[in-house]
């Protein structure tokens, strides 16, 4: 790289003013101007450009001289005398004594102010400036003028001075940053070279030269050319220690061999930190340390270089060998209480003999240090169980360790299953139950595995657990799944509902298994556990289904089992109804084929009165019927009947809450339009026996009568014919919805109706979404994505809405096609669309046009949607759901 210096060298005492090409040889004498105005110097200073290695700009400082020149030469202006009196080339002058005799019989500014000549004390007049000009000023081009008392210049209408820097070239500016004006060296004057502009925008020309360079002769600027240098120069002169000056093929000063600046010369070993590459390791036997250049640049100082592994701590290095520099556990940072000190391999203290027993975290030759057990537990020690402890002196502390025995074969038993809770989700609410029959001994569990049916489907029980003599345990899926499990399983092993296998293995030994069947013989219920018989309790009768049966108490959120504690009796327990009632609703009037929810109450002594809950039995159950107005429903065999469950719901909340009553609900979808009684029947014996229960208050107690049966009225719907699509909303994400009017003049209800998606061209539905609800006339029923299932204008959520703006969607009523949006095993690509303007469905939501009264049955037929339909674009960056305000309402364009 090149330095360019400019320095006022002892050794030149003056340099001419060598012209550029095309000024005729004219050359300046110290007496003479060229434009009119010059000065005399008694000394010059001059610009040498000399180069270094470690500076690549051509940019120079100045050395040793207080002027800067940005042109080949500088001539410094030495003269005391002013230039103001000297003459200029348009041979215009005056002389002071004329301008001192016409202004001093002034008294203000001027004799005549205003009148376009400066006059006396007159700074200006008018129109007469003198040589002022804006940017004589310091402002950028304009108009200047005079202020009105003639003793002012006013500047308002210059520019702002150009600002020098910003990489544009303006007025008064030669040159900005690398904006030159189409300049080069030869307009300078100079043969070649590469033009520059200096930090005050005018030309550097320290770049430019002059042909003659290599002739080996000094000529013009030329600092050195060849072998030639300058009489004296030397690396000492110019600041530098040891070396020698050359001479660039430019002709400036090379002092790149000089020692000292830095960079490596071709005379030098190393210079400053530039060490060529070489390290200690390079110089000997070192291993490290720090290598530095010799003052005089002509070899290395090892002084500061080490040699780990000679048993003297020197240099960089921290200890060497048993040379620890006076240094301990102690001393060394890390808070060590003590231990012992060492040096590694690398001459740096190794502190793992060091300790500090009670921070919390195992240091040095330390077990163990408060809760930091490292991965040991009581197992790795040697035992079956328990918590492993730390002592105070950072060893083990195994007074927690237990050592109770795994199981054997046959030594626990799998007693209760809940593969399908319904009160709570499966991923929640699964478990099942192990049991202790043995009377006095203690079984430790940790380790053992439980597997599943399927291949891999297994977990290892990874916590301490005991099962103790006649005790019952729960492992769980989830930490709540209506009580606090005794273990919570790792990992995603489920209990598949219908079949699946249970198998706890303990040291390879398989302890116990059973296997359900999907109910071929053992129960399948939802909502309640298997459970074994308690008289059957060991591990050969579990495996025969007919042992099992449903749970029977409620837990929890509301389903059945007896988790954790001994089962119920299997075996079915008869009851006599006491009393029971049609409870609600009493009178019904809605479409053919609503479903509604009706509930009865009951009262069993010694069983409804348990809990304050539902206390359901095996052998109690609940139906609603519906018959002819007027008929008796236990004589008259043309009543229809629904089995009930019990509700879920039921407690101290509910309406007309009563203690000692269960209640229970059943489902009954309207029949043929028509009057109807309706009523509810309970049994405590399976259903060898029913009690009917009428509205009254009473209930059964005074028995049955038809007066106070409830009273049911089913009225024609509307036909689902009279239904279509008014409006479909696919916005982004999976904010969908399908919106469908009934154009009709009576109700339908929609029980037996289906949307259908049809996705990417598919010919058979990918999702079928049964719609439930009413259709008022006029009045619209919205099916929405579960995403948006909280908006106010969904009617029904389904999460199997998944459609895009490229798929088909239907309505079917009754296995008939009401209508299609799209083409049914067509893929349009990302959207249909057709018309102008453009009507798409993609990101969209389109309504049906007021035109259009009736669906489209024809699903094959080609689909554009700017038939019958109206777009409004989804806007992306709306917060979602977007455009939806007409959602719910008939709307048509």
């Amino acid at each position: 790289m090149t330095r360019e210096y400019r320095v006022h060298l002892r050794w030149l005492t003056a340099l001419a003013v060598i012209p550029a090409c095309g000024d005729d040889g004219a050359v300046a004498s110290s007496g003479s101007t060229t434009d009119g105005d010059a000065d005399s110097s008694d000394s010059a200073t001059v610009s040498v450009t000399i180069t270094t290695a470690d500076d690549s700009s051509s940019e120079g400082s100045t050395v040793g001289s207080s002027s800067t020149s940005e042109g080949p030469t500088t001539v410094a202006d030495t003269s005391s005398s002013s230039s103001a009196g000297s003459s200029s080339s348009d041979g215009d002058s005056s002389s002071s004594s004329s301008s001192s005799s016409s202004s001093s019989d002034t008294t203000g500014p001027g004799r005549d102010c205003g009148n376009d000549l400066i006059e006396g004390a007159e700074v200006c007049d008018g129109t007469d400036l003198g040589d002022a000009t804006c940017e004589g000023e310091g402002f950028g081009p304009g108009e200047l003028t005079c202020a009105a008392d003639c003793t002012a210049l006013d500047t308002s209408g210059c520019a702002p001075p150009a600002e020098c820097g910003n990489g544009l070239l303006e007025d008064g500016e030669l040159c900005d940053d690398l904006e030159l004006g189409d300049e080069t060296c030869a307009d300078q004057g100079f043969d070649a070279g590469e033009l520059a502009c200096a930090d005050d925008c005018t030309f550097d020309v320290t770049g430019c030269v002059n042909f003659s360079c290599g002739d080996g002769q000094i000529n013009g600027l030329e600092a050195c050319d060849g072998a030639q240098l300058p009489d004296g120069a030397s690396c000492a002169d110019a600041g530098f220690g040891a070396g020698e000056v050359g001479c660039t093929d430019n002709c400036v000063l090379d002092f790149t061999n000089c020692c000292g600046d830095g960079s490596l010369g071709d005379a030098e070993v190393c210079d400053g930190a530039d060490l060529d590459g070489q390290t200690c390791q390079t110089q000997g036997d070192f291993d490290g340390g720090a290598l530095t250049c010799a003052a005089t640049c002509d070899g290395f100082d090892t002084a500061a270089c080490t040699l780990c592994g000679d048993g003297v701590a020197a240099g960089t290095e921290a200890c060497d060998g048993l040379d620890l520099a006076g240094q301990d556990c102690t001393t060394v940072p890390g808070g060590f209480l003590g231990g012992t000190l060492a040096c590694d391999v690398s001459c740096g203290f190794d502190t793992s003999g060091c300790n500090l027993c009670g921070n919390a975290v195992i240091d040095g030759a330390e077990e163990c240090d408060g809760v930091d057990l490292g991965t040991n537990t009581c197992l790795d020690l040697g035992h079956t169980g328990g918590v492993l402890g730390c002592a105070p002196g950072c060893a083990f502390d195994e007074a927690g360790c237990t050592d109770f025995p795994l199981p054997q074969a046959t030594e626990i038993v799998i007693t209760e299953v809940m593969q399908n809770p319904t009160a709570i989700d499966d991923t929640n609410g699964e478990w099942f139950e192990l049991h202790n029959p043995s009377l006095v001994e203690t079984f430790e569990l940790r380790g053992c595995t439980v597997e599943g049916g399927g291949v891999g489907e297994s977990f290892v029980i990874d916590a301490d657990l005991q099962i103790d003599a006649g005790e019952y345990l729960t492992l769980a899926t989830g930490p709540m799944p209506g009580f606090v499990p005794d273990y919570e399983w790792p990992g995603a092993f489920a209990l598949v509902n219908g079949s699946d296998t249970v198998r706890l293995v303990c040291g390879g030994v398989t302890i116990d298994e059973i296997a359900y069947d999907d109910g071929a013989t053992f129960p399948d219920p939802a909502g309640a556990s298997m459970q074994l018989e308690p008289t059957t309790t060991d591990t050969v009768a579990n495996d025969d289904g007919t042992n099992w049966c449903p749970g029977q108490a409620p837990f929890g959120p509301g389903d059945l089992g007896t988790p954790g504690t001994a089962n119920a009796s299997c075996l079915p327990t008869e009851y006599s109804v006491d009393f029971c009632r049609l409870q609600f609703p009493t009178n019904v009037v809605d479409l053919e084929g609503t479903p509604v929810d009706v509930f009865g109450r009951l009262f069993i002594g010694g069983l409804t009165d348990l809990s304050g809950v539902n206390d359901p039995a095996v052998n109690v159950q609940m139906q609603v019927g519906y018959g002819g107005d007027g008929t008796d429903p236990a004589v008259d065999a043309g009543w229809t009947w629904t089995t009930g469950t019990p509700n879920a719901s039921y407690g101290p909340a509910s309406p007309s809450y009563e203690a000692n009553n269960d209640e229970y609900v059943a489902t009954m979808a309207l029949p043929v339009p028509g009057a109807y009684d309706f009523a509810v029947r309970f049994t405590g014996n399976g259903g060898a026996t029913y009690t009917y229960c009428d509205g009254g208050d009473a209930g059964s107690s005074n028995g049955y009568a038809a007066a106070d049966a409830g009273q049911l009225t089913s009225e024609p719907g509307g036909s689902p014919t009279a239904l279509y699509f008014s409006e479909y909303y696919e916005g982004t994400s999976n904010n969908k919805a399908i919106e469908i009017y009934n154009s009709g003049a009576a109700s339908v209800n929609l029980a037996e109706c289906s949307v259908r998606v049809y996705a990417n061209g598919g010919v058979a539905p990918t999702s079928t979404i049964a719609l439930a609800g009413i259709v008022n006339p006029d009045d619209v029923f919205v099916l929405c994505h579960t995403s948006l299932a909280g908006q106010p204008f969904c009617d029904q959520g389904s999460g199997a809405l998944t459609f895009n703006g490229d798929d088909a969607v239907d309505l079917v009523c009754d296995a008939v096609t009401i209508d299609v949006f799209g083409q049914i095993g067509s893929d349009p690509g990302s959207e249909w669309s057709g018309g102008l303007p453009l009507v798409g469905t993609l990101d969209e939501a389109v309504r049906r046009r007021c035109t259009v009264t009736q669906g489209d049955i024809n699903g094959g037929d080609a689909f554009d949607p700017s038939v019958e339909w109206t777009s409004l674009p989804i806007i992306a960056a709306n917060p979602q759901p977007e455009n939806i305000a007409d959602l719910g309402l008939y709307v048509c364009d």
